[in-house]
């Protein structure tokens, strides 16, 4: 009717507050691992490294050589999402990342054996190669947050929370022992990993529902083992078990960039 005023159009207008509702983003920057493994050659009664009364000083040398701890730094980066709540100068909510990360530590090494022959006794020393390896692949976190806003355009937070990732260990052992086909062994291990994820970081809100942040994480997964055992070839019933254990704890240092909605 013409006498009747349509009421205009109205186009959706995106907030202006970047401290409010959902957001996604982008992350990357460094991670620095610090992982550790540690292995046990045990002496068996059946064993041609050692049994229980021949030759213990080879289980200790493999098993120190199958062990230790090193650090590295890798790439990092993924994709974020998340939701804020604030309330006046506090800000409050929930993250959930998927990063690319692959972080190793690995150990191993050359022994001279005293002998290797307690089946069928050979020349010493037998030179034996041994190692153990423990690895991150991936990583996603789901983490609460609770920031200050120090100014309108600045927040300072805290953040924790569950870190997930997929963890292995492995380990390995062969000779050049030429009686019996000489031996070989090792096993691998790998499952889904359930952490601890913790840090801080600055955001900057820099322009209309965009902001940049810097942050820090930390993340700590608990010990995996692996067990195997090492066998002379042709005298399968000769062997020594080898167990190895590791774990890696990373710590994150990471650039960003999140758009809210």
């Amino acid at each position: 009717m013409s006498g009747l005023a349509q009421e205009p159009r109205r186009t959706p207008v995106l907030t202006e507050d970047a401290w409010s509702g959902a957001y996604v983003g982008a992350i990357a920057g460094a991670a620095s691992d610090r992982g550790a493994t540690q292995s046990v050659v045990g002496c068996a009664a059946n064993g041609f490294l050692c049994d229980p009364t021949h030759y213990p000083e080879n289980a200790a040398a493999l098993s120190a050589a199958a062990g230790g701890s090193t650090s590295r730094t890798t790439f990092t980066a993924g994709v974020l999402v998340g939701f804020n709540w604030r309330l006046g100068t506090f800000v409050y909510g929930l993250e959930a990342d998927a990063s690319a990360l692959h972080q190793s530590a690995t150990h191993g090494g050359s022994r001279s054996s005293l002998n290797l022959g307690l089946t069928n006794p050979g020349p010493a020393p037998v030179i034996a190669t041994i190692g153990s390896s423990a690895q991150i692949d991936g990583l996603a976190t789901l983490r609460a947050r609770a920031g200050y806003l120090v100014s309108p355009s600045l927040l300072v937070y805290a953040t924790g929370g569950l870190a997930l990732t997929k963890q292995t260990v492995s380990n390995a052992y062969t000779d050049d022992w030429q009686f019996n086909g000489g031996a070989i062994g090792g096993s691998r291990s790998s499952a889904p990993a359930i952490g601890a994820a913790f840090g801080g970081g600055l955001e900057w809100s820099v322009a209309r529902n965009w902001t940049l942040k810097a942050e820090y994480l930390h993340v700590n997964f608990g010990s995996h083992s692996t067990s195997g055992l090492v066998s002379v070839v042709q005298i399968p019933v000769a062997r020594n078990t080898f167990d190895s254990s590791g774990k890696i704890r990373a710590d994150l240092f990471r650039l960003g960039s999140t758009f809210s909605f």
